[in-house]
């Protein structure tokens, strides 16, 4: 089977050694489509000289370069991704953020990370917390190491900082020396970020959204994966500077949206004015509460989430809201709309089909060499400990009588135990019981179809579980009919035809002609757990063999 798929997928992506013969030719074609693209091929032609081998290959779009320089914030996410063709590979791309939050591939090649100290030589470079942590809990696991590395991780201050590691290093003290020795000369903690690219991430989850959106070509021939990139990096352009000319409000929706919640959160809080635009706000979340400074003028709060996000936290909230001042008036232009289109203004070009690329003098690229592994090639990336597992289709089952879980209403314990009612006693009066052979006396009487005749086998017949599971429903069913048909339903009187013969209100009902004072006086709210209706009446006397007739009292 798994040969017979990876023919089908040559013939319709075409062959993994042939996906690099046409690189030189494709990057030529990307220059005459583009002519501000930038796209470079690198081969190896030492390791075997009569063949040129394929190592590196970087493309970037004159759309991408102006994204990020006209309406993406001054920040960008590193990552690389395993591709999972025959020869294998590492994509590295450059992903930054749009107005919206949105993620704007930049740049796709093998070696960007080494080229950022030659670009930015004095960029800040963060580290992933996440993969912090995976390194981290391999040494020190536990809840409580946990919480207490993701509250120093995301401290917008220096104080909550230290806080957090002071409780580290009293939890355990090998831990606290782990991150003072493996994250030194590192910025992992929120509050050291630089606050001119208005970016509070602690991880690189943008790059990594890249790589998922990319998972349905990463197994593709080399040429076939990037034009399948190429293709749909220029339809979400498209799509997006449609969407952004649609928006009524000067922010960003997600934007908005986040500073509505935002708001919800300082309308608890306690504001007190000290002039104009400096306010002093308590914040009853914490315990105990807790005093912030807001300077609506320097736009900066002592949390110093305003600071590094570059949108305004739940103290600086209150205080617009009791200024009274347009929320506009706060917020950075990298989360307008304009920011947005601007960032999707330039378009990809389209580039003509493979046929008619030049051959030009460039030698066809040879693929990598490397050493086939044993057994089936692995698609799955292993997960490490600290990552959510994949949810298994397991479900639980509720009961619907007594409200318990792992049990239906067939194996409930509270169930009544109603026995279905014998054959004899539901017998058409009509019917005539005849000799052994069936025949009666009387032929006059006799119907014009053959009488059917009773297994008397059966009457002495034990039911199985499932019969009188199936009994005890059908009577439950009947015996709740007949409560909701015999009591009156009013404001004093309500009925729960769902719940258990035994948790049924205390209601009197009584034959037709007897007393208040008679023995067949009872009341369902004395009976115990499990008693049956029909039971605790034959008992006292009121049934018969035939279910009787209720009349209200």
């Amino acid at each position: 089977m798994y040969r017979a798929r990876e023919k089908v997928r040559i013939l319709v992506y075409g062959d993994h050694s042939k996906g690099y013969e046409k690189l030189f030719q494709y990057a030529a074609a990307i220059h005459r489509a583009e002519p501000g693209a930038i796209c470079k091929v690198l081969c190896d032609a030492v390791i075997v000289p009569e063949k040129c081998l394929f190592q590196r290959f970087f493309v970037a779009f004159p759309a991408q370069r102006n994204a990020f320089l006209n309406g993406c914030r001054p920040f960008i996410g590193i990552d690389g991704c395993h591709l999972k063709g025959k020869y294998g590979g590492v994509l590295l791309a450059a992903v930054a953020s749009d107005a919206n939050k949105g993620i704007v591939p930049l740049a796709l090649q093998k070696g960007l990370l080494n080229a950022i100290p030659n670009t930015w030589p004095t960029a800040y470079h963060r580290a992933c917390c996440r993969h912090v942590y995976a390194n981290f809990a391999k040494e020190h696991a536990g809840a409580n190491l946990r919480t207490l590395f993701w509250k120093a991780a995301k401290s917008s201050n220096k104080h909550d900082y230290e806080e957090a590691m002071a409780h580290i290093k009293e939890e355990k003290l090998a831990a606290y020396n782990w991150l003072e020795r493996e994250l030194q000369g590192y910025t992992w903690s929120m509050h050291t970020y630089d606050r001119n690219c208005k970016v509070e991430r602690t991880d690189n989850n943008a790059s990594e959204c890249f790589n998922s959106w990319i998972l349905p070509y990463r197994d593709k021939p080399a040429l076939s994966m990037l034009e399948e990139i190429r293709c749909r990096l220029m339809k979400r352009f498209t799509k997006r500077r449609n969407e952004g000319n649609t928006w009524q409000k000067t922010i960003a929706p997600r934007i908005y949206k986040e500073l509505d919640q935002t708001f919800k959160k300082g309308e608890k809080m306690i504001v007190q004015p000290s002039g104009d635009l400096n306010f002093q706000v308590m914040d009853k979340s914490y315990y105990p509460a807790r005093r912030f400074i807001v300077k609506l003028e320097d736009k900066t709060c002592d949390c110093g989430f305003w600071e590094i996000a570059g949108l305004p936290c739940c103290h600086a909230m209150a205080a617009i809201g009791y200024a009274r001042h347009e929320i506009e008036e706060y917020i950075p232009f990298c989360f307008t709309k304009q920011a947005y289109i601007n960032t999707y203004s330039v378009m990809f070009s389209p580039i003509p089909d493979e046929r008619t690329w030049e051959r030009g003098d460039r030698p066809l690229i040879d693929p990598p060499i490397v050493q086939k592994k044993m057994g089936r090639p692995k698609k799955c990336r292993k997960r490490a400990a600290t990552e959510p597992q994949k949810r298994s289709m397991r479900y639980f089952v509720n009961c619907s009588v007594c409200g318990g879980s792992n049990h239906n209403v067939r194996s409930c314990p509270l169930r009544p135990s109603v026995a279905r009612p014998s054959k004899a006693t539901s017998t058409n009066s009509q019917l005539s019981i005849g000799n052994s052979s069936g025949q009666s006396a009387d032929p006059l009487s006799q119907p014009s179809k053959p009488t059917r005749t009773r297994n008397t086998a059966r009457r002495d017949h034990v039911p199985s579980d499932r019969s009188k599971s199936s009994s005890a429903g059908s009577m439950k069913r009947k015996s709740e009919k007949l409560h909701m048909s015999t009591y009156p339903k009013s404001a004093n009187h309500r009925i729960h035809h769902k719940c258990p013969l035994s948790q049924m209100v205390d209601r009197t009902p009584m034959r037709d002609g007897a007393a208040a004072d008679d023995e067949s006086f009872f009341r369902l709210g004395e009976m115990g757990e499990g008693e049956s209706v029909g039971g605790e009446m034959r008992e006292r006397g009121i049934l018969g063999s035939k279910t009787p007739t209720f009349y209200k009292a």
